[in-house]
């Protein structure tokens, strides 16, 4: 009976030491987030072998849910913001029409700082997902995404 209790407490432990809400970032990415986003707060951060992300409703730029990425030393990379398609700039949306047809697009605004900001566009083409990053002008611009 004894080793029975002990079994399942260790289990418990175990199982929560992996769960996801006790999974928080060093003090270096948690003190960033803050500084960046003030009026926000995580619900949910990830670990990586390059950094952090964190998904939360960013309050300080009315920009909804959104998922911002750190590296390991604790500089936020980027955030990656979910646009409907009436919210994309008409150039981005002219120019996906214009060179790729079809009228389904997953549209997110990345924001990168020390960089202009890019729109990197998903769609399915021939039981393939494709990705184009375009500037705010509709042009497309190479980008190294390493979150997708």
């Amino acid at each position: 009976m004894k080793i029975c209790l002990l079994t399942s407490i260790f289990g418990l432990l175990v199982i929560n030491g992996f769960s996801q809400n006790n999974h928080m970032p060093p003090k270096n990415v948690s003190q960033t987030f803050y500084q960046e986003y003030p009026h926000s707060q995580p619900s949910q951060w990830s670990q990586s072998s390059v950094g952090w992300s964190v998904l939360f409703k960013d309050n300080d730029h009315n920009n909804g849910e959104v998922m911002a990425y750190f590296d390991l030393s604790g500089r936020h990379v980027d955030t990656h913001i979910p646009y409907e398609n009436q919210d994309v700039p008409q150039t981005v949306r002219s120019h996906m029409n214009d060179q790729y047809g079809g009228n389904h697009y997953d549209y997110t605004r990345i924001d990168h700082r020390g960089e202009y900001d890019v729109y990197r566009t998903q769609y399915k083409h021939k039981k393939q997902y494709k990705t184009v990053y375009m500037d705010h002008d509709g042009h497309e611009r190479d980008y190294h995404d390493m979150h997708n």
